[in-house]
């Protein structure tokens, strides 16, 4: 099928009767555009770019809305190529934190997000999850639900060229988290995501 600008293909299988069925998907997708698919959420529309391609496998039990996504379970893995993050919840939350990288962090182009999900009901656990950008990366595991709640570890990259134009005493208290060529600055964030008092550095 032809979706969100891409393509999808799978398959299905229910096993039960109408009224009591367990249902089994496995499809892959590629070409996606994912400004699409964020204009179906006010909090992410116009602020997610890129292009998805990736694969998944998901089954729930039939039955209404709120029995189905409890018993939701599956996967996906996914790519996400030469694209864009605006202004989201997650840079916000960075940006509360350190305050002198705020604008810095408030538009970002990457040239790949590459994530593995595990979902099981509401919940979607981070198996893998890494943002690329020449000079920027983030690196992230926990869990979030779909009204964007949750607990994650992150940790946040980048070189110099990243903070170039930063002022000078906010250099010097970035020093102490360099390592080699890269900063890197590990947080833990509990709550929801787009509250900057959730977000809290490690050391």
């Amino acid at each position: 099928a032809k979706c969100f600008g891409g393509e999808v293909e799978g398959r299905g299988a229910i096993i039960g009767t109408k009224n009591d069925a367990d249902i089994e998907t496995t499809f892959t997708f590629k070409k996606i555009k994912v400004q699409q698919i964020a204009e179906l959420n006010d909090t992410i529309k116009n602020r997610f770019f890129g292009t998805a391609n990736g694969k998944s496998e998901i089954a729930f039990r039939s039955g209404k809305d709120s029995e189905a996504l409890k018993s939701m379970k599956g996967r996906i893995e996914f790519t996400i190529d030469n694209g864009k993050l605006v202004d989201t919840g997650l840079q916000n939350g960075l940006g509360t934190v350190l305050s002198e990288m705020k604008y810095k962090l408030k538009d970002l182009e990457f040239s790949k997000i590459a994530g593995n999900l595990s979902i099981l009901g509401s919940n979607f656990y981070v198996n893998h999850f890494e943002f690329f950008a020449p000079d920027v990366r983030l690196k992230l595991e926990g869990y979030f639900n779909k009204e964007l709640e949750g607990d994650l570890k992150l940790n946040l990259e980048f070189n110099k060229n990243f903070i170039q134009d930063v002022p000078n005493p906010a250099l010097l208290q970035l020093n102490k988290y360099k390592q080699g060529g890269w900063y890197i600055i590990p947080f833990v964030m509990k709550g929801s995501i787009t509250k900057g008092e959730n977000y809290k550095k490690l050391k």
